[in-house]
Formats: C-alpha cells, sequence, structure tokens
C-alpha cells in the first residue's frame, strides 16, 4: 500500500494511468463493436471475442482499482493535515 501511496502521489504517474484507461475504454469499445457484428453460428469467432473480452474487463478492473486507491488517498491527505494542525 505505501509503495502504491508513493506511485500515485507522482503526478505523472497518475496521469499516466489516466491515460492508460481513457486508452483501454477505446479499445473496450472497439472490441464490443466487434463483438456485436459476430454471426450467431460463428462459434470459433464467440469463443474468441470471449476471451478477449474477458482480458479487457480484468485490465480496466486493476485500472480501475489502482485510480480509486488514489482518490481515496486523495481525500484522506487533507484530514491528516488538518489533524496536524490541530495536535
Amino acid at each position: 500500500m505505501d509503495r502504491l501511496n508513493r506511485e500515485l502521489e507522482d503526478s505523472n504517474k497518475r496521469e499516466e494511468i489516466i491515460r492508460l484507461f481513457l486508452q483501454q475504454l477505446k479499445k473496450g469499445e472497439a472490441l464490443v463493436s466487434k463483438c456485436s457484428s459476430i454471426r450467431r453460428r460463428n462459434l470459433y469467432k464467440k469463443r474468441k471475442y470471449e476471451k478477449r473480452l474477458r482480458n479487457m474487463d480484468s485490465s480496466l478492473r486493476d485500472l480501475s482499482a489502482v485510480l480509486q486507491v488514489g482518490q481515496a488517498l486523495d481525500t484522506q491527505r487533507p484530514e491528516r493535515i488538518i489533524q496536524d494542525m490541530y495536535h
């Protein structure tokens, strides 16, 4: 957790993670579009795209978790500063 905290304090790193997240969303959108054009009987392509969708989902979940931790840390910092001021 401390390692992640240090990494997220670097604004360049945070912007890079956000950029990666947005790129993955665009790739996901394109992938869903491709999946919607697969014919019902084409089981090979369905399985192929199903695997890709699972990988995309996993990647988006990981990036989302990192961003949520960063957001939680951002909200804790002001509280700590205020506590330090009054103690």
